[in-house]
């Protein structure tokens, strides 16, 4: 195998994997933010504990920071490192998640955000796997904290239904891309 493959299909397992260095940025540098936009106004708008508020500031300090260093040993040991982000991700999502839905619901973009990451990665069975493991923990979070009126199961509903689909979407969005751009190869490398 070629050190710069020609052609998608003969690229190595990073790229399989659909892990590439300016992908990983490029997710980062938008999503690492979003989850500071959703998380930060909660801890500072809602009365929660302040071993609550110092552990939620905490989390999400750790998480922007685990997130932006790795971006630059990613190419060093990317399993390893790939590995490391998606478990600190999960866990402090997560436990901010449980922290702040009773009285912040909108921290449920969480794992909207972990679901946009997961498609970006992820084969489409194990994005979808994903996302409905996601859509059980907010189920579990919402059981515990939510209104457990119908409007509020309905909206948790409404929710769990977006993970699932924009997850879906977005993989398949970067499917089609993926065999356009092998189309285009065979396109450019046939003999006419």
């Amino acid at each position: 195998m070629s050190q710069n493959p020609s052609t998608p299909w003969q690229t190595g397992g990073a790229e399989r994997r659909r892990l590439s260095d300016a992908k990983i940025r490029y997710v980062n540098n938008h999503l690492t933010p979003l989850a500071v936009v959703i998380v930060v106004p909660g801890l500072i708008v809602v009365p929660l504990p302040l071993i609550a508020t110092i552990v939620g500031w905490v989390l999400i300090t750790y998480s922007v920071l685990i997130n932006y260093l790795t971006v630059y040993v990613i190419h060093r040991d990317a399993r390893f490192i790939g590995a490391l982000r998606v478990g600190s991700n999960y866990t402090v999502n997560i436990i901010l998640l449980w922290l702040l839905y009773a009285e912040w619901p909108v921290a449920w973009l969480l794992l909207l955000l972990m679901s946009f990451g997961i498609a970006v990665y992820q084969q489409r069975r194990d994005a979808f796997q994903a996302s409905l493991a996601l859509s059980m923990m907010l189920l579990v979070v919402h059981w515990n904290f939510g209104d457990n009126s119908l409007a509020g199961w309905t909206l948790a509903a409404t929710e769990v239904t977006i993970i699932v689909l924009v997850n879906l979407f977005v993989n398949g969005l970067l499917q089609m891309q993926a065999v356009e751009e092998i189309d285009q190869a065979l396109e450019e490398g046939s003999p006419e």
